[in-house]
């Protein structure tokens, strides 16, 4: 199977390839950015001064002129002039005069063609156009500006046929010197890594911008094609393709389809100098011309609105321009990747070769040490493909060979795998009703993990229990109070567990949870936020199945644990504990003083920024010294965009300040806003809270404190 999908090269594979090939590119890079190239940017700030693209052609012109007075040895565009522009003043009359029929225009005798006037300006200058070959483009194709020779198979004949172009205005195309195609093949994952430099369209062949630009900058007239078929050159059947491409002095190898593997550098950033730089009417061309003077310019765009924004090796995003800069300095450095025509012949052997290796000995020397030949053998596979990536520039994947050790290995090893997995399963069947499923599921792969220990991380906490149980306990028989409660734990527990919680403990009524072990969660104050706002949105199922109200407090806070299998040697849970359990448990007593649902610390609001939270108080808890702020859980991020409840909140801000100031008559005043914009589904939930600010304000106007820092201290737990 392995022999057949190194044939067959699926893409699945070949995309892993490629990912590989990109790592050795990030972790070498083929070096610093240095050649006489310089890029002009149509960066957001160009855009922003200049205005909205596309610009008037006479401001290319004018660019177009400052940089070939500047001396530069070539300027290419990354971007193609397909449409005649709309500003210029002879088709802004004629806009005019229909659109306005009736209005008295003196029509001037000649008005200036913004198109002529750039066209003109190519002419004098060592411009290149860029165009684009494609399929849904023209039909009728432009005149290369080059002349083409070949040594061996006519190109023509090999190379595949884009069929048609995305042209320039005809006017720029015939006085423009030099014209090269600015699109690429990128791989099917839409990275470019590797670039044609001749492409076929029709008859006809065309170079790449980049290669036109040099040819420019040498002042060379031919590109000269290799292939094979040429003297000392090799062809195997009917399989032609490009060998090389020489403009000028230089000479570059290429694959058999005349493209070149791109090896990245650290970046051109440095060589960039803003489009409005050169554009601006007061540009500074004596400190610019210094950085243009016998360079390649390249214009392009990094405007994320203008769309040449590509993907690399390197990064995600990268404007198209500088993988133009890329080729044009890979080429002047001589410093090229290639994958030979023998790889794949040598690729194939290692796997033949691994796989025999692997058939013969794991029967001989069993799993644990065939694991460790087999790991053997994939770390040097690999390490043979960097150092021929490193020293010899050679792209040669590791992939399938790598995936023959593990696929032989696997087959060998299965009745061991058979036999874990059944221990596995009876870890799940013992542990699955006591455990959360992520905890079962850790447990079942990782069975060492039942043993007295636990690690520092940070959690969010959760306690909840049910609002004046102890009167409902009181006045009920004890198989009836089992059945509510039984109906009362099992849909909050499956809201926790869907919400990714680690249900510690239930205590009677109480429960207590807690996000981010034993599993990481990014986002564990987010969602511990969204479970208990689904908690207590299934209260009204939980009061039809019981039939009587029912009501819950919910307390929050986030922090550092030590969460672990904790207990003694004889019996030990999975659980947490710590200064912020503590702290979350006394908040979570603290909604039975001011009336809330659910109340959460500061740490949990700062990591939950999208959700509704409402100030409620800062208090010194008992047993602490140091003041928390307390914040009513009151929706998700479609409450907290309301303009209800940010009227709420500006209000219940401005009460809380005057209140912690001693401005206690503005204060009560500021307590009546808060209620006027209490939105109704709230109101019932806020009300104990206003009330007992306006118990507190009457009290302190009465008897003012003496040493008032606006923290409520509280004496019990």
């Amino acid at each position: 199977m392995i022999v057949a999908l190194t044939l067959a090269r699926p893409r699945i594979l070949e995309t892993l390839t490629s990912s590989l090939f990109d790592a050795y590119q990030q972790i070498k890079p083929r070096g610093d950015f240095d050649s006489p190239i310089t890029i002009i940017d149509i960066d957001e700030e160009s855009l922003r001064r200049i205005g909205q693209w596309p610009w008037d052609r006479d401001t290319i012109a004018t660019m177009v002129r400052r940089l070939g007075e500047a001396g530069a040895a070539a300027i290419a565009f990354d971007m193609v002039f397909a449409e005649p522009d709309r500003t210029s003043p002879e088709r802004i009359f004629a806009k005019l005069k229909r659109r306005y029929p009736t209005l008295d225009i003196a029509e001037p005798s000649r008005l200036p063609d913004n198109d002529q006037i750039l066209a003109a300006t190519f002419g004098e200058f060592p411009v290149v156009a860029g165009f684009i070959l494609s399929p849904l483009g023209q039909q009728e194709l432009p005149q290369a500006k080059t002349g083409f020779a070949h040594a061996g198979t006519d190109p023509v004949t090999y190379l595949p046929d884009f069929g048609g172009a995305v042209r320039n205005l005809p006017v720029l195309e015939a006085t423009a010197p030099g014209m090269g195609f600015v699109n690429y093949r990128p791989s099917h994952d839409r990275v470019i890594r590797a670039v044609p430099l001749v492409a076929r369209a029709g008859d006809n062949l065309y170079p790449s911008l980049a290669l036109e630009a040099l040819r420019m900058a040498q002042g060379a007239n031919t590109i000269q094609i290799r292939s094979t078929a040429a003297s000392g050159e090799v062809q195997h059947g009917d399989n032609a393709g490009m060998v090389a491409v020489r403009v000028g002095q230089l000479t570059i190898p290429t694959s058999a389809d005349g493209e070149i593997w791109l090896h990245y550098t650290t970046g051109p950033e440095k060589h960039v100098i803003p489009a409005w730089q050169l554009a601006d009417s007061n540009a500074d061309m004596a400190t610019l011309a210094p950085r243009i003077e016998g360079t390649i310019v390249l214009i392009g765009t990094s405007a994320a609105g203008l769309l040449d924004i590509v993907a690399t090796p390197m990064a995600a995003s990268v404007p198209g321009v500088f993988v133009q800069a890329e080729i044009i300095d890979q080429v002047l450095a001589g410093n090229y990747l290639q994958r030979p025509d023998w790889a794949p012949g040598a690729e194939l052997a290692l796997v033949l070769l691994i796989g025999l290796m692997a058939i013969w000995l794991l029967p001989v020397c069993g799993a644990v040490t065939g694991a460790a030949v087999m790991l053997a053998t994939v770390a040097l596979t690999l390490a043979g493909s960097w150092l021929a990536f490193a020293h010899y520039g050679l792209l040669l994947t590791p992939v399938y060979a790598v995936l023959s050790a593990f696929l032989v290995y696997l087959a060998m090893t299965g009745v061991l795998f058979l036999i874990t997995e059944k221990e596995r399963q009876s870890i799940r069947q013992a542990f699955g009703l006591y455990l959360a499923p992520a905890l079962v599921e850790r447990l079942a792969e990782e069975p060492e993990q039942l043993k007295l220990g636990g690690e520092d991380r940070e959690l969010t906490i959760m306690f909840s229990d049910i609002r004046g149980f102890t009167t409902i306990s009181e006045s009920l028989p004890p198989t009836e109070l089992t059945t509510l409660i039984n109906n009362f734990l099992t849909p909050m527990s499956d809201e926790l567990l869907k919400g990714g919680a680690t249900i510690d403990k239930y205590i009677g009524d109480a429960i207590m949870a807690f996000w981010n072990a034993p599993l990481p969660l990014g986002d564990h104050a987010a969602q511990a936020c969204r479970t208990v706002l689904g908690m207590v949105a299934r209260l009204d199922e939980v009061r039809g199945m019981i039939g009587r109200p029912l009501d819950i407090g919910i307390g929050l806070n986030t922090g550092m644990c030590c969460v672990g299998n904790l207990g003694s040697a004889q019996r030990f849970n999975y659980s947490a504990i710590g200064d912020a359990v503590n702290l979350a448990s006394r908040i979570e007593s603290l909604t039975k003083q001011y009336g809330t649902t659910i109340l959460a610390g500061p740490r949990t609001v700062a990591e939950a920024p999208g959700f509704a939270f409402l100030e409620v108080d800062q208090v010194r808890v008992a047993g602490k010294t140091e003041p928390i702020r307390l914040y009513c859980l009151l929706g998700d991020e479609t409450v907290r965009a309301d303009p209800q409840f940010s009227r709420l909140t500006q209000a219940q801000n401005a009460m809380l300040e005057a209140f912690r100031a001693g401005r206690w008559q503005e204060a009560g005043a500021l307590v009546d806003k808060v209620e006027e914009a209490s939105p109704t589904g709230f109101a019932q939930q806020l009300s104990r809270m206003l009330a007992l600010y306006r118990q507190r304000i009457a009290q302190f106007i009465l008897q003012p404190p003496a040493e008032w820092d606006g923290v409520i201290s509280l004496d019990k737990k």
